[in-house]
């Protein structure tokens, strides 16, 4: 799949992690990490980013940062990356890469995600099992938003971010105790934070929108650079389909309001099969649900299975379309089909929305390193949705999925 142009979005966070090419960690020991803390604190004063947070793990980095006009997360990246990476092989007796070829960054609306943001970097060493309070970890900036500095982490320049993230706090009603709001924000937003930056992109609908038109603008911008002198060059027209980004939709990020894009005119005929499959199941479902409400107090999509029909964005539909059967349960999801290729059930995340339907999505891996993303908007018995597929080492593949709830039996009902 064709990368992003690396372009500036001024006024944005980017939430970056950096993973070890190998097993082997990338901080063996306290010198390792006062070293990377350095080369960060020389990177800052270099570039002039904002740094909102950082959090150092044996195997890889997470920061939240902003850069300043005229430089870009890739070259601050790359040189951090390199500076250390010599100086670790040179210790260390080693040589080749130690980070992967591409760090993850999702570019993130401040508000209202900023202050999350933070405080997922500072509670991952509790999440992780290394201490069992935050103030305890000595590589994270917790201690600096706690006024307490310490080692290498007194030289970074991070007095005006955590201005700007105490002032969020203080706009959104928030008590100005970091401590405080750290230690409030649950579990469950943690993890919903957690899937959400496995995207691309993060926000609401306008930003989302924004950084789509500046990633169309500077892909514009290249064509016309490379092309220009070609007779009789015309840009082609904007896309009208959502952008695919790092193997999930951006279309598709987790903001309340945003309604599931789907191309219609690809699922005429498999809407055609859901309509009769729905006639044909609506009232034992209908009942189905009400005793489960009734009963155990049905919550959300949990408690239900539904037969969906997929069939690729592209190639022959009518002899491509696949039958699935998803299952929701405990929070979890498990496709039948994908759990059949490796792929184990995983957490859901669910938006209601004021016109009654559900928003879904959930990401699954497997061990051969294949991802699969589903997203999905269910209206009483109907689903539609989308759902991406990145094969390790090929390229990207995208599918449309229309489906119906089915009643769960004795028989069909799985373990999750």
């Amino acid at each position: 799949m064709p990368r992003l142009p690396r372009i500036r979005l001024d006024g944005v966070l980017y939430a970056i992690t950096v993973r070890g090419v190998s097993p082997e960690p990338i901080f063996k020991d306290a010198a390792d990490y006062d070293a990377y803390l350095n080369l960060l604190a020389d990177y800052q004063q270099r570039y002039g980013f904002l740094l909102f947070a950082y959090c150092l793990l044996p195997d890889h980095v997470h920061l939240a940062l902003e850069p300043k006009a005229g430089t870009t997360v890739s070259a601050i990246m790359h040189d951090l990356s390199a500076s250390y990476t010599r100086y670790f092989n040179k210790r260390h007796g080693r040589s080749g890469h130690l980070f992967q070829a591409r760090f993850r960054d999702t570019v993130t609306e401040k508000s209202p995600y900023l202050a999350l943001v933070t405080a997922y970097l500072h509670r991952h060493p509790v999440s992780s099992g290394l201490v069992r309070d935050a103030r305890e970890y000595l590589y994270s900036s917790y201690g600096l938003y706690l006024d307490r500095q310490f080692g290498p982490a007194g030289r970074m320049a991070m007095e005006p971010a955590i201005r700007e993230v105490m002032a969020l706090l203080s706009s959104m009603g928030t008590k100005a105790d970091y401590e405080a709001y750290v230690r409030s924000v649950s579990d469950a937003d943690i993890d919903q934070l957690r899937q959400a930056l496995q995207q691309k992109i993060l926000g609401s609908e306008a930003f989302i929108q924004a950084v789509d038109q500046r990633i169309y603008d500077a892909q514009s911008s290249q064509r016309h650079s490379a092309r220009a002198a070609e007779p009789g060059f015309q840009d082609a027209p904007r896309p009208r389909a959502p952008v695919v980004l790092g193997g999930c939709l951006a279309g598709l990020s987790l903001v309340v309001g945003l309604a599931i894009v789907v191309l219609i005119g690809r699922v005429g005929m498999l809407e055609q099969t859901v309509a009769a499959l729905s006639q044909e199941n609506e009232a034992s479902f209908r009942a189905h649900v009400a005793a489960a409400r009734q009963g155990a107090q049905l919550a959300g999509l949990d408690g239900t299975q539904w037969e969906v029909h997929v069939v690729p964005m592209a190639g022959d539909q009518t002899s491509a379309v696949q039958v699935d059967f998803l299952q929701f349960g405990r929070n979890q999801v498990m496709s039948k089909a994908s759990a059949a290729d490796g792929f184990a059930h995983s957490n859901y995340t669910l938006t209601p929305q004021p016109n009654g339907h559900l928003l879904w999505e959930t990401m699954q891996t497997n061990q051969r390193g294949e991802v699969v993303c589903w997203h999905g908007e269910s209206q009483g018995v109907r689903m539609r949705g989308v759902v991406t597929r990145q094969p390790a080492g090929k390229a990207l593949e995208t599918f449309n999925f229309v489906g119906v709830a089915k009643p769960l039996t004795d028989s069909n009902r799985s373990q999750i």
